[in-house]
């Protein structure tokens, strides 16, 4: 079975930004995007210039690949801040190019139709049938809650913490210039132990299915 994640993401109120504004978010996109993408065994594309479509062919990195886009971009660090809208699904693929946009398979169509009906700003989570799975929809809400009130300092907070994977607070207090307690203060309020077992229980799920299906073939 060919698996692949697929991410799927539109700026909310694209069209409430200045061409200023918008020029910067872009560039810092795609600049984000070709640091942060390569060698992951992973593609993006940039369409209809306010959304874009990642997919990963390592599985196990998409869930924090996905959360670390999202603090990043909402915490102003290197353009104005905003909201994404987020639709990450596994599936089977049945063909892989370059770009996103012309590769096909279930993950593709599952991850564009459910972010379709993703409410503005919500982070969405779906596996295509006949995959091994422990039902997150739960967590996810209570993900989403959590996601809905973070400041942008929080957000650069949990950058670090995920994209880093849990640093001393050392590291994010002299990356982000503050002192250690603000740092401490900002991952509390901000959930970070609880994003980062959301994270984790992905992690595992995948690493779990791997395994199973590893096991079938050599049996």
């Amino acid at each position: 079975m060919n698996i692949v994640a697929v991410l799927t993401t539109d700026i909310v109120h694209s069209t409430k930004l200045s061409t200023l504004e918008y020029n910067s978010i872009i560039t810092t996109l795609k600049t984000y995007l070709d640091r942060e993408i390569d060698g992951k065994d992973a593609s993006y594309e940039i369409y209809r210039g306010d959304s874009f479509q990642i997919y990963f062919q390592d599985v196990q990195q998409a869930m924090r690949a996905s959360m670390a886009l999202r603090f990043y971009f909402r915490s102003g660090i290197d353009c104005p801040s905003i909201e994404l809208t987020q639709s990450l699904a596994l599936g089977e693929y049945e063909q892989l190019s370059d770009k996103p946009g012309t590769s096909v398979g279930q993950a593709f169509i599952l991850s564009g139709r459910a972010l379709d009906k993703a409410q503005r700003g919500e982070f969405v989570f779906n596996m295509c049938d006949g995959l091994p799975s422990v039902d997150l929809s739960l967590s996810t809400r209570f993900l989403n809650h959590l996601l809905a009130g973070l400041t942008e300092k929080q957000s650069g907070v949990l950058f670090y913490y995920v994209s880093l994977n849990g640093p001393e607070q050392k590291v994010i207090a002299e990356l982000l210039d503050m002192t250690r307690q603000n740092v401490a203060t900002h991952l509390k309020r901000g959930g970070a132990d609880l994003i980062r077992a959301y994270i984790e229980t992905y992690e595992a799920l995948i690493s779990d299915s791997q395994s199973s299906t590893i096991n079938q073939r050599t049996r």
